[in-house]
């Protein structure tokens, strides 16, 4: 499999309010979309979420780095698997970012799928999908009054909430969603690595005393 042409495209999808956490504030979700298409014909998608804050790229920096590979990329041949993961592995190493890496290696492997008629869940011996997929509710900063109407719409079967350096925020905001949506409910907290470590420590025992189940990025 050879690429012929190579096509991306920068999606900015509107929120209806603004996404506040420790790191970031944000009114509009940013991904880049890559399109490859082969000497044979067949096409291939990928797509990835550059952060400044988490992959360390802008959607901007993808565009023109996608731009810049566009040549070695086409002269480059994927007859296997290996080839891909070979080449990915590759520009990870020479200092390419992973959302990327991200985006590429999923047009490719999407491409090389179609062009061999080769099943990719067969290949990586996965388990099938299920039919019906799970999603997690994401909870940002916000007034619990205003956002209560909103999320009591939803019947995600676990959440996660953007913490608070306070604790008495956390665990009124725990408390809150416990409320609405009971306690069964999987919760998990997400620092953003707004924390130092003395606050991890007391935020992370307070959050379990609340039966919290998880805690991401606590640290820088």
């Amino acid at each position: 499999m050879k690429v012929l042409k190579i096509s991306c495209f920068h999606l900015r999808t509107p929120l209806r309010l603004q996404f506040a956490q420790a790191n970031q504030n944000t009114q509009r979700a940013d991904s880049v979309s890559v399109r490859l298409q082969t000497e044979e014909g067949s096409v291939g998608y990928g797509e990835a979420c550059p952060r400044t804050y988490v992959t360390g790229e802008s959607a901007q920096e993808v565009m023109q780095a996608l731009r810049e590979m566009k040549t070695a990329l086409c002269r480059t041949r994927f007859s296997t698997l290996h080839d891909i993961e070979t080449w990915t592995s590759q520009q990870l190493a020479g200092g390419s970012g992973p959302a990327l890496g991200c985006a590429l290696e999923l047009a490719l492997l999407d491409a090389w799928s179609w062009e061999y008629q080769q099943d990719l869940a067969e290949e990586f011996t996965l388990e099938r999908a299920p039919q019906e997929v799970n999603y997690s509710g994401v909870l940002p900063f916000g007034n619990w009054q205003k956002l209560r109407p909103m999320l009591a719409q939803f019947s995600f079967r676990s959440w996660k909430f953007k913490a608070r350096t306070e604790v008495e925020a956390n665990e009124q905001r725990i408390k809150d969603m416990q409320g609405l949506f009971g306690l069964d409910i999987p919760i998990r907290m997400d620092a953003n690595g707004g924390w130092n470590l003395a606050q991890a420590r007391r935020q992370i025992e307070a959050g379990l005393t609340l039966g919290v189940q998880s805690f991401e990025q606590p640290l820088k």
